[in-house]
């Protein structure tokens, strides 16, 4: 007779409570296995840091202005914006034989500017003499000195550019003239005198100044910033 094996005991409490906590266990590692990954991954990124700086370039600025009284200054930088200098009345042709004309001319550095500056050249722009412009001559442009004035026969300073008549003009500026630099304000202006006589007889050729002719010319006065390091 065959021996009936005997019937499977069904699982205790107790049992089943042990197998519950070990799988709970098992969750929990897990868990905190995925929990300490994941927190390996931030603390990393702590490591790591990063700053920035900016540079801010920009090229400065470089101006002059110009004035005919030496206290109305504004742009005359073209032909067609020249200053008119007052001569007397040597534009309007009521020059005398003889006659003596002086007029002064300033510059300076505008309150934009932020480098300093020279007159480097005086000349006479093409084409420019017009009328008996030969009946008015030994034109001469001063430098004139700080405190000196622009008038007929003896001015105080230096002879800058020459020539025979208002058609011809010579520069003679050795190293420049300076132009002053104030942060945010005009520079100190440098006043030029511009000088011509009327012929009072037949010269080399000339005729004697005729009545009712007039005679003009432009010049340009030639800049440039300077800067020392």
């Amino acid at each position: 007779m065959t021996a009936t094996p005997p019937a499977s005991r069904p699982e205790t409490f107790e049992s089943q409570t042990r197998a519950h906590s070990r799988r709970r266990k098992i969750k929990a590692v897990v868990a905190a296995g995925t929990v300490l990954g994941i927190g390996a991954v931030a603390t990393l990124a702590t490591w790591n840091d990063s700053e920035f700086a900016q540079g801010l370039f920009g090229a400065g600025s470089y101006s002059v202005e110009s004035s005919n009284n030496g206290e109305s200054f504004g742009n005359h930088g073209s032909k067609n914006r020249a200053a008119t200098l007052s001569f007397g009345d040597l534009n309007a042709a009521n020059a005398a034989p003889g006659d003596e004309f002086a007029a002064e001319f300033w510059l300076r550095t505008t309150p934009e500017s932020t480098y300093a500056g020279r007159i480097t050249q005086i000349n006479l722009v093409d084409d420019s003499a017009e009328g008996q412009y030969e009946n008015f001559r030994d034109v001469e442009v001063w430098h004139v000195d700080e405190g000196s004035s622009c008038t007929t026969g003896t001015v105080q300073g230096t002879v800058v550019a020459s020539g025979d008549h208002l058609g011809d003009l010579t520069s003679a500026i050795n190293g420049g003239i300076p132009l002053s630099y104030k942060n945010e304000a005009a520079g100190d202006a440098v006043q030029l005198c511009f000088q011509a006589t009327a012929t009072d007889s037949e010269t080399d050729g000339v005729p004697d100044l005729r009545s009712g002719v007039e005679a003009r010319a432009t010049w340009s006065i030639e800049t440039e910033s300077t800067h020392e390091d």
